[in-house]
């Protein structure tokens, strides 16, 4: 747990430093290197499941294929770690060639979409994606991959993103919905008005979803099988992280929901006296990507307010909710100063939250341990 703190002070550096020279890309920089040695270098032994796929990586450097394992269906992931043997046969090798990648394309993702670098490695580590990445690499690799697929097709580079989308969904079959949820969104042009029936419908489905498919089974029973899928407890979660996302994501669709009117002078919102008004001009093409992101939080905060303990969809959300990041940092950017403690009431309870889930050893990454230095 000191190592975790001793890092969150390193932080606050960099913060300093960039902050006085004015050089907020300088933060993403040192920041993003800083969290790759930490998670390159770490122990198999840190994350739950790290040392199953690394000893999995180590069997790949003399052999062709992988039997009974969870990412034996995995091809691309497979071939890629079967590449990366050539280079880093050790079973330490695995967590080098996971997290490399995986965070520099994070990192390029909030480089190319967020108005607030800080915020959005803010919300990376204190909403606990960075230290789940430390233990589910595969599934952060195939969010990631879901990112740049997003970037491609946004600036119509089709046939990469094609490329992108089928190494995210061979890596983890996850992203397969989330990949196709990201074309559907980028074809859309968005209104206002689109985007609010789409985010109240989406709440409405998942509301009603329930209690349609339990009036189903009730009068053909034999289709049981169907509620028992959708709402069985399949996954080991006390919700108290699905919960936390959830708060946050609707918060965040609300919020967003205020800056789009508010562009169209379709409503104003005044706090003691003073309007709540954005200080960044919201050009057009920043509105699509903002309200592209918040119908993708809308369906990750339903996915985890009502189906977090179902394996496939948890999943899902997960993937889906990365785009957090970037969203929640541009609606929270936009604050004018005098409006800041509004940014402040949001952001620091995560720290009592990443440190309450690391003292709990959640992920298995509560404690750190470095290979460099042969800590077992």
């Amino acid at each position: 747990m000191f190592f975790w703190i001793l890092n969150f002070y390193f932080f606050i550096a960099y913060l300093v430093i960039a902050r006085m020279r004015g050089r907020e890309k300088t933060f993403l920089i040192l920041a993003t290197i800083h969290l790759i040695l930490v998670s390159a270098f770490r122990s198999v032994n840190v994350g739950t499941d790290t040392f199953y796929y690394a000893k999995a990586y180590k069997y790949l450097a003399g052999h062709s294929r992988l039997y009974w394992h969870a990412m034996s269906n995995s091809k691309a992931f497979i071939a890629y770690l079967k590449a990366c043997t050539k280079i880093l046969p050790g079973i330490n090798g695995y967590v080098v060639v996971t997290s490399v990648p995986l965070l520099v394309m994070v990192a390029f993702f909030i480089y190319k979409y967020s108005k607030n670098y800080y915020l959005s490695i803010w919300l990376f580590v204190f909403l606990y994606f960075y230290f789940n990445s430390l233990n589910t690499a595969r599934q952060y690799l195939a969010m990631s991959l879901t990112l740049i697929f997003f970037y491609l097709f946004d600036i119509k580079k089709y046939f990469f993103a094609m490329i992108i989308g089928a190494l995210a969904v061979g890596v983890h079959s996850a992203a397969l919905p989330c990949v196709a949820l990201c074309v559907v969104v980028s074809v859309i042009k968005w209104t206002p008005q689109l985007t609010l029936f789409t985010t109240l419908g989406i709440h409405f489905l998942n509301i009603i979803v329930p209690i349609a498919v339990s009036i189903f089974v009730r009068i053909l029973p034999q289709y049981e099988w169907i509620r028992k899928y959708l709402f069985s407890a399949s996954y080991s979660s006390k919700g108290r992280s699905s919960m936390l996302y959830s708060l946050y994501g609707e918060v965040t669709i609300i919020l967003g929901m205020y800056w789009i009117f508010w562009k169209y002078k379709k409503i104003r919102l005044v706090v003691f006296g003073e309007e709540i008004k954005s200080k960044n001009e919201i050009d057009d093409h920043s509105l699509q990507i903002m309200q592209r992101m918040m119908v993708i939080v809308s369906i990750a905060t339903m996915l985890y307010m009502f189906y977090s303990k179902v394996i496939m969809f948890n999943r899902m959300a997960s993937i889906l909710f990365l785009f957090i990041i970037v969203l929640l940092s541009n609606v929270l950017a936009n604050l004018d100063g005098r409006h800041k403690p509004i940014m402040y009431i949001f952001l620091v309870p995560l720290i009592a939250f990443t440190y309450y889930q690391l003292q709990q050893g959640i992920a298995g990454t509560g404690e750190y341990y470095s290979y460099l230095f042969n800590m077992k």
